[in-house]
């Protein structure tokens, strides 16, 4: 039978609290829809290039935005293989939150997770002996009638209870990183997805590291939990000010909200708010395209009118138009 063991410290609770606290600003900040995309996108590319870095794969993240753009790269193929997985386990989310929450859903999830990765395929998904998927059978028993607790701890304690059996040939660290994003999905807890929580991890592996290593040397998970909530806490809180900063600079006309936006366009809204006008040429400069590419970004902002012109000839100038 799994019964997690922990305790309930200040420090666990205090960090408990400011989670829910940003958590709650997030989800009620109004932002425009072209941001909400955008933050979504940067969310899936940042967090599978941490992902699989923690893992050891060598793409850059530059490499990685370019696969989920549809582009082809110059990398090995079990890297490709790897990024490629990770996009699809996350795209599926909501189909094994449908399926249910078992050990069949998590075999699911490490067979996307390690497809065309290993020398034997047949390992892929497949749990290394019946003890072990026993064990997870047992764990998933808790985490279908555990409903009381903060989901940051129910995501931790999955985390843990994966890590410490390592129940799969390969690729359990994903695995278990997925259910955290799957658990969140569940409990209703992912700051509208545009948390990172795999960028803190990768970004301090060797406290990450160490922090697994020791949490598999005890029963005793507080140690473990505070931790993972720490970690929470510090990408909520960079979400909150992203979030804010956004929203507080409001880049973006409000008629244009309901409308479809590109990055490219956003940059020009920037630019806008910043320095009030822009011409030709500074459209040309930021991001280096040809007379008729300018005339086709102009032209869509006028069309929407959005923007109005100003002087004439060479002269000319775009500001706002309201």
């Amino acid at each position: 039978m799994f019964d997690p063991k922990f305790n309930y410290t200040h420090q666990l609770v205090d960090v408990l609290s400011q989670i829910s606290a940003a958590d709650a600003i997030i989800n009620n900040t109004n932002l425009f829809k072209s941001y909400d995309l955008l933050f979504k996108d940067s969310a899936m590319v940042k967090t599978a290039y941490h992902s699989i870095s923690i893992a050891g794969n060598p793409l850059t993240i530059k490499q990685v935005n370019q696969l989920f753009n549809g582009e082809e790269v110059q990398a090995s193929e079990v890297g490709v293989w790897e990024v490629l997985n990770y996009f699809t386990v996350i795209e599926k989310l909501d189909k094994f939150h449908e399926a249910g929450l078992n050990e069949d859903t998590l075999g699911e999830i490490n067979r996307y997770l390690t497809t065309g990765t290993l020398k034997n395929p047949a390992l892929s998904g497949n749990y290394k002996n019946s003890q072990l998927k026993v064990a997870m059978h047992e764990f998933f028993t808790w985490l279908r009638n555990e409903n009381y607790l903060h989901p940051v701890l129910t995501a931790a304690i999955a985390h843990h209870a994966i890590l410490n059996k390592l129940p799969f040939s390969k690729g359990n660290g994903k695995t278990a990183r997925v259910m955290v994003h799957l658990i969140f999905k569940q409990k209703q807890f992912n700051c509208r997805g545009y948390y990172q929580l795999d960028e803190e991890f990768h970004e301090n592996i060797t406290a990450y590291k160490e922090a697994v290593l020791k949490s598999t040397e005890t029963e005793d998970m507080t140690n473990w939990l505070e931790y993972f909530a720490g970690v929470v806490l510090v990408s909520i809180l960079r979400t909150k000010k992203y979030v804010l900063d956004i929203y507080r600079e409001k880049c973006i006309p409000h008629n244009m909200n309901q409308l479809p936006i590109s990055p490219n366009e956003i940059k020009i809204f920037q630019f806008l708010r910043v320095h009030k006008r822009i011409r030709s040429q500074d459209i040309q400069r930021m991001f280096g395209v040809s007379h008729p590419g300018v005339f086709k970004y102009i032209q869509k902002l006028l069309d929407y009118g959005v923007i109005k012109p100003l002087g004439r000839g060479r002269n000319t100038y775009y500001v706002f138009k309201h």
